[in-house]
């Protein structure tokens, strides 16, 4: 007898065109969904659904599942590709520590490999050009100081060759003369 359902009950007695009941048990201990509705162009007549809800969210429990298979591999697409990523930018950062403990060591020789044109790039340009100015800076100095150590090597020689004669008395005086050989 359907009239003993309780949709069917809930049903009659509304006087709602449509209702739901969200669950309720029937005598066997099952549980169930239920929903009715009237068509517009027919009054007289009910269309009332039942069913057994575990297979009517079913589809709802797939569906989060898949759900969540879904985020989860997206998750890890997203890891696999940000620890490519990171470990490319670790890497370009490696090198420009590398190259700034060797010019603090004094090696100005150092070339950094630029292979990105973001900031990380343009910092290993600046490197790049940073020892190349220290190098150049250094070795104007190193000339400097050759030219300096030159110049009083070629002081102390001539002050060998030609000693300042403070012996000399203010009474001896030294003349010359000078005749062109084209008068004679």
């Amino acid at each position: 007898n359907l009239s003993k359902l309780q949709i069917v009950k809930h049903s009659l007695s509304s006087s709602a065109s449509q209702g739901l009941v969200s669950s309720y048990y029937s005598k066997g201990g099952n549980q169930f969904i239920g929903a009715y509705a009237t068509p517009p162009n027919y009054r007289q007549l009910r269309i009332i659904v039942q069913k057994d809800t575990a297979i009517a969210f079913s589809s709802v429990k797939l569906s989060v599942v898949k759900s969540a298979l879904y985020g989860a591999l997206f998750l890890l697409i997203a890891l696999f590709f940000s620890s490519i990523t990171s470990s490319k930018l670790t890497k370009s950062l490696r090198e420009l520590v590398s190259a700034t403990n060797r010019v603090s060591d004094g090696d100005f020789a150092v070339a950094v490999k630029i292979s990105s044109q973001d900031e990380v790039g343009f910092l290993g340009a600046s490197i790049n050009e940073m020892a190349k100015k220290i190098g150049s800076l250094l070795n104007i100095e190193l000339e400097n100081a050759r030219k300096a150590h030159e110049l009083e090597t070629a002081k102390i020689v001539q002050a060998t060759l030609f000693p300042k004669n403070e012996n000399l008395s203010e009474k001896l005086l030294v003349s010359g003369y000078y005749l062109s050989l084209i008068h004679i």
